[in-house]
């Protein structure tokens, strides 16, 4: 009884290390950091400079440039040295809107990750005539566990991103502070990783169940002995 106690514990235990070794594996996809620092460089105008600060790796983004067209439109945009192994393209500036039209999106498609840090981009605004008083943000938009990819033992996974966008305030149609905020944050586990993680704790369930009825059934058959004996 006691070896078969022993052997129970030993299972149980080979599945804990085996769970926890799979959320290790997980959590080691590193983050990756974007922040926007803005600066005014006039009272109508203003730019935002998009830096790379931590990246684990990404071969693929998909993101949306958020802000408030009631205040502000973009007027210019220009890639820095991050991420550029990703050929960035934007939205279409041809027509007569240029850079305001919107929603502006920007994609990064590549074939390998790219770690990259450093400037990602600077992006320019002008403040509108009619622009109420208020603050507005900026930052980028995405839709989660789709659209930022990264490839991970040989398949394409999803991570999502630690976001810093920039708020700025308007007075009187003028620039009168710009500052960075904590926008979105991100989440380690992907799709991915959940349903690797499903079949490990089934099959614990189903081998802990199993261990359990095995232990009752011999249980059951020593004390059937003992009445045999009496």
């Amino acid at each position: 009884m006691k070896r078969m106690m022993c052997c129970l514990l030993s299972v149980v235990t080979l599945l804990a290390a085996v769970f926890v070794t799979s959320l290790s594996v997980g959590a080691e996809v590193g983050n990756t950091v974007l922040v926007f620092r803005g600066k005014a460089q006039s009272e109508r105008e203003l730019s935002v400079e998009v830096t790379v600060e931590e990246n684990g790796g990404v071969c693929a983004m998909l993101l949306a440039l958020e802000y408030d067209t009631s205040a502000i439109t973009l007027t210019g945009l220009e890639y820095g040295t991050a991420l550029l192994a990703l050929d960035p393209i934007h939205t279409d500036i041809q027509g007569p809107e240029g850079y305001g039209v919107y929603p502006f999106r920007i994609s990064y498609s590549g074939e390998e990750n790219d770690t990259s840090v450093g400037r990602m981009m600077t992006l320019h605004f002008r403040v509108k005539d009619d622009a109420p008083d208020g603050t507005y943000n900026i930052t980028f938009s995405y839709e989660r566990n789709k659209d930022v990819t990264y490839l991970g033992d040989g398949e394409i996974l999803t991570k999502n991103l630690l976001i810093d966008g920039a708020r700025v305030t308007l007075q009187e149609r003028e620039v009168l502070q710009i500052k960075t905020f904590s926008a979105a944050n991100a989440s380690q586990e992907t799709p991915q990783q959940s349903k690797l993680l499903i079949p490990i704790v089934i099959g614990g369930i189903v081998v802990a169940g199993v261990g359990v009825g095995v232990f009752l059934l011999l249980k059951k058959r020593k004390k059937d002995k003992k009445w045999i004996k009496l």
